[in-house]
This record gives structure tokens, sequence and C-alpha cells, in this order.
């Protein structure tokens, strides 16, 4: 802010002429009227047709589409040795793993990784950071220098 003192008072008044009276008059139309106006458009005079979208039915097609293709991309999850034993095979190939990489690697949901990972992992905080890596007990006999 500004710290000072007043020593000197002034009263502005402006000179109430023509020009004044229509800025004023100008200036309260603008501000008086609506802030938001609506548009109505019309499709068939402007020539819009093809941006229209269609029936009930085709977005009820489209959604059910949708709905599929979610589905196609859903993974079952198979059972808990089989997964463990695809777990350790990601980890011989590479030491270091993200749990939406070794999702991929296995095809099954992230957060039955994110179960099983826990298990067997250790998560990285520090080098690698938000991979996991095998805990010691389970990487006995791997070579260190990958």
């Amino acid at each position: 802010g500004i710290e000072g003192k007043v020593t000197t008072e002034c009263f502005v008044r402006p000179v109430i002429n023509e020009e004044y009276i229509l800025y004023r008059k100008t200036r309260n139309e603008i501000t008086s009227g609506p802030k938001r106006m609506t548009q109505v458009i019309d499709f068939n005079k402007d020539g819009r047709i093809g941006e229209r979208i269609g029936s009930i039915s085709e977005l009820e097609t489209m959604a059910r589409k949708r709905k599929k293709m979610l589905m196609d991309k859903k993974r079952e999850r198979l059972d808990k040795s089989h997964v463990m034993d695809m777990l350790f095979n990601a980890f011989e190939k590479h030491k270091f793993w993200t749990v939406k990489d070794l999702a991929d690697f296995t095809g099954q949901p992230v957060a039955y990784i994110q179960e099983l990972i826990s298990e067997i992992g250790m998560l990285n905080k520090k080098d690698h950071k938000n991979t996991y890596e095998l805990k010691p007990e389970y990487s006995y006999g791997r070579d260190e220098s990958q």
C-alpha cells in the first residue's frame, strides 16, 4: 500500500455539457443491459444440417459401442500362483518394473498386480523412483550386475 499524509484536499467535478451527458447515457445503457444473451440458431436456415446430433437411437447405439469397447479392454484375473510365476519371469528379464508395465506384461488388472507385487517386491524411492524390484529373499541367485 501507499503511506502518506494528505495536506491538501481537492474536489473535482466534470463540466456538464452535451458531450458529458452523451457519455453518461451510453455508459448507463451498456451497464444496464443483460450480461449474457441467448442466440437462437436455425440449422436449416444457416445450412448447418450436418452438425446436428442424430436421433436418440443413434446416441444409444454409440453408447453401447463405447461400453462394449471398454468391456473388451477389461482383463480377467488368473489364479494367484500363475500370476506369481509370470511376475517372477518378468523380473528375470528386467530388475526394475513399474506396476503398469507389469500389468501389461502379465495381462492382468493393475489393482491385482498392485496387491501381489507388495508381497514379493519392494518399491524403490531413490534411484529408480516408482519402480519395483524383487525382495532380497526372492532374488537369491540372481545376477546383481543388471
